[in-house]
């Protein structure tokens, strides 16, 4: 109604401190939406809606004709509207919970005391309504509480809490804010040393599970074939000078072997190719056929060895329990082509299709000059329902280090360095932007204006994050027992003892995501569903922010990355906000919002990719495909080509899902 803008327009928020602010109505729908939360462990947003329409209709009516409102009248109106329409048990929620803050606002004359005493508060009803019953549980509950609510109380500018609890934005990990813990990294593993084969793998463990304890989301192990290449070497030499010189003294024969000249060769191979025809320095044929046999049996022990490492290290992983930890691992390989490298990989294809692993993302990067062997393996994975992230190498920019997180995130340039590898190299902390919330507000013919408020919303996103950023940053590397050691991050070896962290959380990248772009555009364009001529649309937005995101880099000398939000629990809780403000329209009838790559699989396979491919050159894109459970292989084949052509720069794979 136009009366009714006009009244919100102009109405004035008195606050408790005499603070003067213009009226917002989605704090009113968060109040009412906490209180709902508060009684019900799955509240229904039509009731929430219901409420909040009623709240401003009442407000509507009666401050017509004035020019101010107070808190406390705001409310009563809640209040008085809850009993009217029968909600009790929200009504006592939000009563007790006001004269809890009356009372202490009246004991703590800080605001900060004030705002942390709810952290307090909300540990007694996590107590409530907790279903675990383990104590440990519960004690990890308690300081996830605290923690969210001192960064609250304490570290975040009220203007960033403020968006975030509206839905404007999502700021993820908040409960390890006051840690200033970091997000996710590609460990970079190629100096990590071993006695031996097994010794090696425990190492890797080690360091991954360190990371695990210091750093809350996912990891990614990289180019792990390169990086077992010299112990599978190394390894095989050893075994076949052992073999062949025990082999050499059950026939007898010891008296014809070179022995210096053996041990020579052997050690300067610098592939297991070298080593095929060594027999020929050999003085005898007898000696050559010993030798043949020795390398045969070798390689075949050293592949039993690789299985079983293989299975360690994956057994180790789908283990991992760590409460604050994103338990996912990402196992990247392809990054070389010896035969060392190839094995491994053969036998890690081998381990997954007979077993089954969770938390673990296989990413293999797939080339123009693939092993036939090494694919006909990836293939019968894929056939056994393995879900494997092809990384087309040929279609990327990055000639080295490539990797991809499993939400689809590259972390492909770097401001502070002419190296744009990917290794070592980590995302610092993500913010969501609630692109749905703008397309609500504003019309196709009103882009201007969209795209003026986009502007703030952005800003304001990069200043939060740099915010947090400079928290991460100026801790020191003595607070941090294992992620700055092992030279597993870029360039953490010159990070001396006593320094700061800033200089490699530089390398870092700030993610800026955006959420509900299918609802945004839809609302836009007033259509309930999206049209392929629509698309220039979504194209258009995300090409404004990329601009901004490449703006940000530049002007502050940090690496900032646009990508799309694929968390569907951060979807969720921003179309819970929108939900309780607008109620269930036709576009917010759904579980969470949608990824715009969900709406571009209802094209053909090859037009579908080739979509994927524009998108992924204007941002961090997810591409995912799902072949059904009967698919043949020549199907399967015919799919890692399509890839290939598209010039896409990865593809989820799964068949029968």
């Amino acid at each position: 109604m136009e009366n009714t803008q006009n009244v919100f327009e102009h109405l004035v928020v008195v606050k408790r401190s005499g603070q003067r602010v213009s009226f917002n109505g989605a704090k009113i729908a968060v109040a009412i939406k906490l209180a709902f939360d508060d009684v019900y462990e799955n509240a229904n947003e039509r009731d929430i809606n219901k409420v909040y329409n009623a709240v401003l209709e009442y407000i509507d009516t009666v401050y017509q004709d004035r020019k101010t409102i107070s808190v406390e009248a705001i409310q009563d109106i809640i209040e008085n509207t809850l009993k009217k329409l029968g909600f009790n048990d929200v009504f006592n929620s939000f009563n007790q919970y006001r004269l809890r803050r009356t009372t202490s606002r009246e004991v703590f004359s800080v605001k900060e005391q004030h705002k942390f005493v709810k952290a307090i508060e909300k540990i007694g009803l996590t107590v409530k309504s907790c279903k675990e019953n383990k104590p440990l549980d519960l004690i990890f509950n308690f300081g996830k509480t605290i923690s969210r609510e001192f960064s609250g109380a304490y570290l975040l500018e009220t203007k960033y809490l403020r968006a975030h609890e509206e839905g404007l934005i999502c700021i993820d990990g908040l409960d390890a804010y006051a840690l200033a813990i970091t997000d996710s990294s590609h460990l970079n593993l190629s100096n990590i040393s071993g006695r031996n084969l097994f010794d090696f793998t425990h190492n890797i463990v080690t360091v991954l599970t360190h990371f695990k304890e210091e750093q809350y989301g996912e990891h990614t192990l990289s180019d792990l074939d390169k990086v077992y290449q010299p112990v599978i070497l190394k390894e095989f030499k050893q075994n076949l000078i052992e073999n062949f010189f025990y082999i050499l003294s059950l026939e007898g024969v010891a008296e014809y072997f070179p022995e210096s000249e053996f041990c020579s060769k052997v050690e300067l191979a610098t592939t297991m190719d070298d080593l095929v025809n060594l027999g020929e320095i050999l003085k005898n044929e007898r000696l050559k056929t010993l030798y043949k046999q020795t390398y045969i049996f070798t390689n075949d022990k050293l592949l039993d060895a690789i299985d079983s490492n293989i299975n360690y290290l994956l057994t180790t992983i789908s283990g991992f329990h760590f409460r604050l930890a994103k338990n996912r691992v990402n196992i990247s390989l392809g990054g070389a082509n010896t035969n060392e490298s190839q094995m491994f990989v053969d036998e890690y294809f081998k381990v997954l299709t007979h077993s089954s692993f969770k938390n673990i993302n296989t990413i293999f990067k797939y080339s123009n000059i693939i092993a036939a062997k090494t694919e006909e393996y990836l293939v019968s994975a894929l056939l056994n329902g393995v879900k494997i992230t092809l990384l087309y190498l040929d279609n990327n920019d990055i000639e080295d280090g490539v990797e991809v997180f499993s939400d689809g995130v590259i972390i492909d340039k770097n401001i502070n360095s002419d190296d744009n590898t990917c290794q070592g190299r980590m995302i610092l902390s993500k913010t969501a932007i609630n692109l749905a919330r703008l397309g609500y507000k504003y019309r196709y013919d009103q882009m201007d204006d969209f795209y003026s408020e986009l502007t703030d919303l952005m800003e304001l996103t990069k200043n939060q994050l740099m915010q947090r950023y400079e928290h991460q940053a100026n801790k020191y590397k003595d607070g941090f027992d294992y992620i700055f050691e092992d030279d597993v991050l870029f360039e953490s070896r010159k990070l001396e003892a006593n320094q700061k962290v800033r200089k490699i959380l530089r390398h870092g990248v700030l993610n800026i995501s955006f959420v509900g772009i299918v609802e945004c555009v839809e609302s836009l364009l007033k259509k309930d569903t999206l049209e392929a001529k629509d698309w220039n649309v979504v194209k258009d937005i995300i090409t404004f922010m990329q601009k901004k995101i490449e703006e940000y880099s530049r002007d502050n000398k940090l690496n900032f990355i646009l990508s799309e939000e694929s968390d569907f629990k951060i979807s969720q809780n921003l179309l819970g906000i929108d939900k309780a403000l607008y109620g269930e329209n036709s576009l917010l009838k759904k579980v969470h919002y949608a990824l715009f790559s969900e709406v571009l699989k209802s094209l053909p396979q090859e037009k579908y990719l080739n979509a994927c491919n524009e998108l992924m050159h204007l941002t961090n894109f997810n591409c995912e495909v799902y072949l059904p459970k009967n698919s043949s292989r020549k199907r399967v084949m015919d799919l890692l080509e399509l890839g290939k052509k598209s010039g896409v720069k990865f593809v989820k794979v799964q068949v029968g899902r």
